[in-house]
């Protein structure tokens, strides 16, 4: 049966949302403590949000490195179509997308980083295209919400990248999210605007730039994990699986060839969650 897609609202507060600090310059801090920060966080709707929200920190992948150098060498990966076989599993309907719960960007982006910090290219296509594959993180769902969502997490992400957190006003990022860019802008404004008006309705972020600029920062990263819906446990599970992602592409010269393997089997172990159809 096809993912039944829920309204806008919803569908942005189904992930539970990463604290990003909110002071200095924006989207920088230490890599281990932006990782622990999102880790084991419970879901909750955006607009019940007050304040940047912080967790124990995760203790999976928290000795998976070994220190190798930083280099500048690239891993050229690339994104391959998926497999005969995955198309015949996850099956579509019309104006369906296969959809990931962790975005194969992010995966991509994760295994870049680790080649380039330890000077190999060896293997790793073979294993994004197998990441790529994983039919637990495949979902049927709209296609054109799909683009949307991506269009937005593209866009607003570098918005808010050039933001300075000590001079923006609520208003200002109110605005930042009023004018879509790309694809499907309508989609975009109607996916939006119920959780934009946040900005105004609710005191603490009409009231604290820095709050509001942390409710920015978690409308983006809603954009990126598609949760289907599924138990506690499961959506702890994926998480782990998904900032397990995250400090790989932040901290790649940290995790030796175990430690890398070590993130992605334990998203490769991961069994589709109960909300998956």
């Amino acid at each position: 049966m096809a993912r039944t897609v829920a309204p806008p609202p919803t569908k942005f507060g189904q992930r539970p949302l990463q604290a990003k600090p909110a002071g200095g310059t924006p989207r920088v801090a230490p890599p281990p403590t932006k990782f622990a920060r999102a880790a084991g966080l419970q879901a909750k709707p955006v607009q019940s949000l007050r304040s940047p929200r912080a967790a124990p920190p995760p203790t999976r992948f928290a000795a998976a490195g070994r220190g190798a150098a930083r280099t500048v060498q690239r891993a050229s990966l690339e994104r391959h179509p998926f497999s005969s076989t995955t198309q015949k599993t996850v099956t579509l309907s019309k104006g369906q997308h296969r959809r990931h719960i962790i975005p194969h960007h992010l995966m991509k982006a994760a295994l870049q980083a680790w080649g380039t910090a330890h000077k190999t290219t060896a293997g790793l296509q073979a294993l994004l295209d197998r990441l790529n594959n994983h039919v637990p993180n495949l979902i049927p769902g709209e296609g054109v919400q799909n683009s949307a969502m991506g269009m937005i997490s593209t866009w607003s992400e570098r918005k808010l990248d050039a933001v300075d957190v000590g001079t923006s006003t609520p208003s200002d990022l109110s605005t930042l999210f009023s004018t879509p860019s790309g694809f499907y802008q309508d989609r975009q404004k109607a996916m939006l605007t119920p959780v934009t008006s946040v900005f105004g309705s609710d005191p603490t972020l009409s009231s604290s730039s820095e709050s509001a600029y942390a409710y920015a920062l978690n409308i983006t990263d809603s954009t990126d994990f598609d949760w289907p819906g599924g138990t506690k446990m499961e959506l702890q599970a994926w998480l782990e699986a998904y900032h397990g992602f995250q400090s790989l592409e932040k901290n790649a010269a940290d995790f030796d060839p175990d430690g890398l393997m070590a993130v992605c089997n334990y998203f490769l172990s991961l069994t589709a969650p109960s909300g998956h159809h």
